[in-house]
């Protein structure tokens, strides 16, 4: 009897920790209700006791020690948990701990869309010589499971900290205690814990959660028990959140549509609009929701210049087109990236209009230029942006007659013509005398020249020497670049 009456005071302590992940941006997972289901009679191989899950509920946990170790009483421990059910639905083993270092083994099951009310949870085992200490728990917002984990402490402690690594910000940490005391007080919550619930007739087991979503990465969870207590385990799941899709913001269509007074309605068509400042043009933004981008806008005084569609834009070479609203006027293009202009409307002031250099690609891929010379080789070219030339091609009208060039020319700023002699030749490319027509690819071998961004060049094709352009070719030479 004495024996019998220890067993039940003295329980060895299990440690489950229960990770609820919900990504970024997501709303963490909500604690709803814990309860003390009991503890089992002996020699029954099975225990059936009501639990009520919450209206708003969407998972069940059921944590639970079972026969142990020979860490008290010289027992050795028997994994003999043969199911666990709610309300007659199979719930799912999410991890245990083994260890014979303890008496009771610890497991730790889960139910996704458990049926809402009292139902009873039911543990069957096989070996009758032990009983089940049952515990637990049910949360909204949860879609899953993420991952588990166990790990054992040392023996004679009071303190246990577990600490668990969430993937994501915002997730909720539940962590399941179970431990031996000299008495039947309960464990209390220490750093980075809120307890819910615990035994009443032991203090054999306690559930805590993070009250709130934690940040990403590792998350510590402390608990105390006031005697000395014995070896202690873990058992960590990590559960997913419900995520929230980023609502990235956009403009209305009051964007651009000139106007005599601030816009007031249609200023975004998704995300939250700002307050409209200026006094014409007036400028607002569409604000993204969960990790959405944020969209600038901007609408015209009304009879005022303004800047057409290519304003803005990121490009590999000055831009042509959209430059200005239809019935305003253009100035010339100017810069070598970014390049700037202005637009005019009849009667009203020139407004500044620019667009930057469109960076490389951040995969490498190779981006194709059309550098198109004139019969006397003197068209001055600026690099859109930093790049390495992998291959040149030449559009041949008829066939040479004769080893031609292809030559990429540097030049320096003040250059007026490409055969400067301040020049510097930086790749020559041979065309093959019978080449044409059509369009003969020179790959660039070695060494590939490199060009800064507004690195003044120019392309020459000459026959026997600078300054005789090469029958055939019409000028287009295209230039391959990463």
């Amino acid at each position: 009897m004495k024996l019998s009456l220890m067993r039940k005071l003295l329980s060895i302590s299990a440690i489950f920790v229960l990770v609820i992940i919900s990504p970024a941006m997501a709303a963490a997972p909500i604690f709803v209700g814990a309860a003390d289901i009991g503890q089992s009679p002996n020699s029954s191989g099975t225990y059936s006791a009501p639990y009520t899950v919450g209206a708003s509920s969407n998972y069940l946990i059921v944590s639970f020690l079972g026969n142990g170790g020979p860490c008290d009483f010289g027992r050795t421990g028997v994994d003999d948990i043969t199911g666990v059910t709610y309300n007659g639905v199979a719930m799912s083993l999410l991890s245990k701990n083994t260890s014979n270092i303890m008496e009771r083994f610890s497991y730790v099951y889960g139910l996704a869309a458990p049926a809402v009310g009292a139902h009873n949870v039911v543990v069957n085992w096989s070996d009758l010589t032990h009983t089940v200490i049952v515990g637990a728990a049910d949360y909204s917002g949860v879609t899953g499971i993420d991952a588990t984990a166990n790990q054992t402490a040392g023996a004679c402690s009071t303190t246990a900290t577990t600490t668990v690594t969430s993937t994501q910000a915002n997730d909720l940490v539940v962590l399941f205690d179970a431990g031996i005391n000299n008495d039947s007080s309960p464990a209390t919550a220490g750093a980075g814990a809120t307890r819910r619930a615990f035994m009443a007739a032991t203090g054999t087991w306690g559930i805590f959660d993070s009250n709130g979503g934690v940040p990403s990465g590792p998350y510590s969870m402390t608990v105390t028990r006031p005697n000395s207590a014995h070896a202690m385990r873990g058992i960590a799941a990590a559960l997913k959140g419900s995520v929230t899709a980023p609502i990235n913001g956009s403009c209305g269509s009051a964007n651009g549509s000139s106007t005599t007074t601030a816009p007031t309605t249609n200023l975004c068509s998704a995300g939250a609009a700002t307050t409209v400042s200026g006094a014409g043009p007036w400028t607002w933004s569409c604000n993204g929701s969960n990790g959405g981008t944020n969209a600038s806008c901007s609408a015209p005084l009304q009879g005022a210049s303004s800047c057409g569609t290519a304003n803005g834009v990121a490009v590999s070479s000055a831009p042509t087109s959209g430059l200005c609203p239809s019935g305003q006027t253009a100035s010339s293009v100017t810069g070598a990236g970014p390049w700037a202009w202005t637009c005019t409307l009849s009667g009203a002031s020139p407004i500044n209009c620019s667009a930057p250099v469109l960076p490389p690609s951040s995969s490498g891929t190779p981006e194709t230029i059309n550098w198109i010379t004139n019969p006397n080789n003197v068209t001055i070219f600026h690099a859109p942006r930093a790049m390495t030339v992998t291959q040149i091609v030449a559009t041949i009208d008829t066939p040479l007659g004769g080893v031609g060039t292809v030559k990429i020319r540097k030049v320096p700023a003040g250059t007026l013509h490409c055969s400067d002699a301040a020049g510097i030749d930086l790749t020559t490319s041979l065309i093959d005398a019978n080449a044409g027509p059509g369009n003969q690819v020179m790959p660039i071998t070695s060494p590939a020249p490199s060009l800064n961004a507004g690195d003044r060049v120019c392309i020459v094709t000459t026959g026997a020497g600078w300054g005789t352009p090469v029958n055939g070719i019409n000028g287009a030479v295209t230039v391959t670049a990463q």
